[in-house]
């Protein structure tokens, strides 16, 4: 866990401002960011791309896509059913592959600002160790704005503006979620009854079909 940890801040965190400090941009404070933010998204998109050739991942992404079914049936208030669950989409506004993209996009904002208010007090902009102690001091300022704008864009998903700013979460969502089996929507379902707190005699019966 530590190990996996340790190489998640490297390869997603220092690496990007390493890259960016090579490229010698570290006057402007928002183009500096910006390229981190895109290499940041490059190295994502690459490692989602690459886990999605094996088999094993392809089963996580099908229960992933019949978590998001379920939820959307749940939330049109309709009877947690395969049928009920099967007719909706694998997309959802409030996914955390979504929520990635966020932070990344509020990551350039919120660290441009904090590296601008640094070069302004001393005079200097920040060295990559100064950068990467600040950035990361910032990470759950970046983290909770995040999550705050992922459960707006939830609520005004019928927002025409809404709905053009969530589309890059979901293109990246049919890289993360697949098409489930039945089985795997009855799993989906009773994970959520769970969750919701339903009665043991009904989540009972659902584990016997399964």
């Amino acid at each position: 866990m530590v190990f996996a940890l340790a190489l998640g801040i490297a390869l997603f965190f220092f690496l990007p401002l390493a890259i960016a400090s090579i490229l010698q941009v570290e006057k402007d404070a928002f183009a500096f960011n910006l390229i981190a933010g895109a290499i940041r998204i490059a190295i994502f998109l690459g490692y989602v791309w690459v886990i999605s050739l094996f088999g094993e991942f392809r089963r996580v992404f099908q229960y992933h896509g019949a978590e998001h079914k379920s939820i959307y049936a749940y939330e049109n208030g309709e009877e947690l059913t395969t049928d009920n669950v099967s007719r909706h989409t694998t997309l959802h506004p409030r996914c955390g592959t979504s929520f990635i993209l966020i932070v990344v996009l509020v990551a350039i904002l919120i660290y441009a600002v904090s590296d601008t208010i640094f070069a302004l007090i001393t005079g200097t902009p920040p060295t990559l160790p100064q950068r990467f102690a600040i950035h990361f001091s910032l990470l759950p300022l970046v983290a909770g704005g995040s999550y705050e704008l992922l459960k707006l864009s939830g609520k005004t998903r019928d927002n025409r503006l809404t709905r053009l700013l969530i589309k890059p979460g979901l293109w990246l969502q049919r890289i993360t979620t697949k098409e489930p089996s039945p089985e795997q929507m009855e799993v989906a379902i009773v994970a959520l009854e769970a969750a919701l707190g339903m009665s043991e005699s009904r989540l009972s019966v659902k584990r016997t079909c399964l």
